[in-house]
C-alpha cells in the first residue's frame, strides 16, 4: 500500500483497500496461466498417506491441498513486478517467509561475467525462527575480479521473543482496543473474495489440472 493519510486504523483500512482495488482479477484463461493447485500423495515414510487415503476423505476427492499463484497490481509503482503466493500442507518444512527478490544490477562490467551476479534477495523469515537475511553480491577476497553471494543476517533476541506478543493476544487487544489497523472492512475483504471466487470457479469446473505431488517433498 502507499502512506495512508494518517496512522488510524480509517486511514489505514483505506490504503489496503486502494491497493487491493488495483489487484488484476483474472478470467478462465488468466487463472489457467498464473495459478497452479496441487494434491499431496503418498510420501516415503509408512504414515504419509496420500489425502485420498485420509479418514473421511472421498477416494475421488479433487480438494487442493497446495496452491502457488503469481498476483498482478494495476498501479505506476507496481505495474509489471510479480508478487507470488505459496501455501500447502505436507511440504519438506512447516515455515512462513516473504522472499523480495532485486533485479540484478544493469552496470556493465566489461569483461566480467555478468551472468555470474546473482539476484540480491531480501528474506524475512517469520516462524518458526524470526530472522531477516539479506543475500547481495560483493568482491571475493582475491586479487582476482571475481564476486561471490554474502549473506547479512539478524535475528530476534530471545529477550524480544519473551516481550513479543502471542498472535491472538496482539489480536485481543486491539479488539478491546476499537484498534481496526490489522483487520479487514468489508471492502477489503470482498475485493479478496472477487479475486478468488474467479480462481475457486475455475477450478470447481475442473478446467485446471490438480497435480499431485509427493508428500514432505
Amino acid at each position: 500500500m502507499e502512506k495512508p493519510a494518517s496512522f488510524s486504523d480509517k486511514d489505514i483500512r483505506a490504503a489496503k483497500n486502494a491497493a487491493f482495488s488495483k489487484l488484476k482479477i483474472y478470467d478462465e484463461e488468466g487463472v489457467k496461466n498464473n495459478f497452479v493447485r496441487g494434491q499431496y500423495g503418498k510420501g516415503r515414510e509408512v504414515w504419509q498417506k496420500a489425502y485420498t487415503e485420509e479418514p473421511d476423505v472421498p477416494s475421488d476427492s479433487k480438494n487442493d491441498t497446495y496452491v502457488a499463484g503469481r498476483l498482478q497490481f494495476d498501479t505506476d509503482r507496481w505495474q509489471g513486478v510479480p508478487f507470488y503466493v505459496r501455501t500447502g500442507k505436507r511440504l519438506s518444512e512447516k515455515q512462513t517467509r516473504v522472499d523480495i527478490v532485486y533485479k540484478k544490477s544493469a552496470f556493465d562490467f566489461g569483461e566480467f561475467n555478468q551472468d555470474k551476479l546473482e539476484e540480491p534477495v531480501l528474506s524475512i523469515l517469520i516462524d518458526p525462527v524470526g530472522r531477516i537475511e539479506f543475500s547481495l553480491n560483493g568482491k571475493d577476497v582475491t586479487t582476482e575480479f571475481q564476486t561471490r553471494s554474502d549473506l547479512l543476517s539478524w535475528q530476534v533476541s530471545d529477550k524480544d521473543k519473551e516481550l513479543t506478543p502471542d498472535p491472538y493476544e496482539r489480536m485481543f487487544h486491539d479488539a478491546m482496543n476499537g484498534d481496526g489497523s490489522n483487520f479487514a472492512d468489508w471492502t477489503g475483504v470482498s475485493i479478496s473474495w472477487k479475486f478468488v471466487d474467479q480462481i475457486a470457479k475455475t477450478w470447481d469446473e475442473d478446467k485446471a489440472p490438480l497435480e499431485t505431488y509427493e508428500s514432505a517433498t
